[in-house]
C-alpha cells in the first residue's frame, strides 16, 4: 500500500515505506490514500480467499461524515490496523514519533554496523498474508520470508552457548549439554505450551472480552493451564538449570 511519508527532513508523495537509516529523531507521518485499495486482483491462496469474504465490509456502514481515524504507532500492529481501516473505507491518518515506520521490524546502523531491531521470531506468518488479502495484494509481490537457522544465540558468562533451534533434535542437543536432566522437563514443558497455545491463541486471541462474566468462563481453564503464573514462574517448574530458564 502507498503511503505519505512526511518526516521533519523531508516528504515523499505516494512512494512505498522504504527502510532507512535513522538520522535525527524525527516524527514520521503515514497518509494511507483516501481511496480503497481493494480488488485489485485475485487472491492467490484459497484461506486468504476465504479471510477477504469474511471482511467484505459494505461502504454505506461508513457514515458519509466520518472523520479521518487516527492511529498512533506505525509498528506492525499499527501498520495493520491502518491497513484494515482503509479496507473498510475509512480514511486514516497514522503517526510515527521515530524516523522510520516497521517498529520492531525496522533497522539502524550504528558505528558502520546495521542492526535489527527485530522482532526475534515470526510465529503467525499466515496473519500477513490475511492482511495483504484484505486489500488485494499477494505479500510475494513486497518480500520474502526466509528461515533462519539458528533463530538465535545465546552466549553466558561462562563461556557457554545456547543455540535456539527450529530442530528439535538439535534444540533437544542444546539442552543435554547444558543440563541432561532438563531434556525431560522441557518436553513436558512443550505438551503444555502447546495446550496453552491451543486455548490461549487459537480459541482466544480474536474474543473480545468486554463484560467480567467473558473473563469468567475462561478462568478454569487458565487455572488448570497455570495461567495466574508468570513465564518464568512457569518454566522454572520444568527447567532446573538457571541459563535455560
Amino acid at each position: 500500500m502507498n503511503v505519505r511519508v512526511q518526516t521533519s527532513n523531508k516528504s515523499t508523495a505516494d512512494s512505498p515505506v522504504k527502510p532507512s537509516a535513522p538520522a535525527e529523531p524525527a516524527r514520521t507521518v503515514l497518509a494511507v490514500p483516501d481511496k480503497p485499495v481493494r480488488g485489485q486482483k485475485e487472491v492467490l491462496r484459497d484461506e486468504s480467499a476465504a479471510v477477504v469474504a469474511q471482511h467484505r465490509y459494505p461502504r454505506e456502514r461508513i457514515p458519509v461524515n466520518s472523520d479521518r481515524i487516527v492511529v498512533i504507532g506505525a509498528g506492525f500492529g499499527g501498520l495493520a490496523a491502518a491497513i484494515r481501516l482503509r479496507a473498510m473505507g475509512y480514511p486514516v491518518l497514522l503517526l510515527e514519533s521515530g524516523s522510520q515506520a516497521g517498529g520492531r521490524a525496522r533497522w539502524f546502523e550504528r558505528d558502520g554496523f546495521r542492526f535489527d531491531a527485530g522482532p526475534t521470531v515470526i510465529t503467525a506468518p499466515y496473519l500477513f498474508d490475511e492482511l495483504f488479502a484484505l486489500v488485494g495484494r499477494d505479500p510475494r509481490d513486497y518480500y520474502q520470508l526466509l528461515a533462519v537457522e539458528p533463530y538465535y544465540r545465546v552466549l553466558f558468562s561462562d563461556g557457554c552457548s545456547f543455540d535456539y533451534s527450529g530442530d528439535e533434535e538439535r534444540l533437544l542437543q542444546q539442552i543435554e549439554k547444558l543440563n541432561p536432566k532438563d531434556v525431560d522437563g522441557y518436553r513436558k514443558l512443550a505438551k503444555l505450551v502447546e495446550r496453552i497455545f491451543d486455548i490461549g491463541y487459537t480459541r482466544l486471541a480474536d474474543q473480545p472480552f468486554e463484560r467480567l462474566s467473558d473473563m469468567a468462563r475462561i478462568v478454569p481453564d487458565m487455572i488448570r493451564l497455570s495461567g495466574y503464573r508468570s513465564v518464568y514462574g512457569l518454566v522454572s517448574r520444568y527447567l532446573k538449570d538457571p541459563r535455560l530458564r
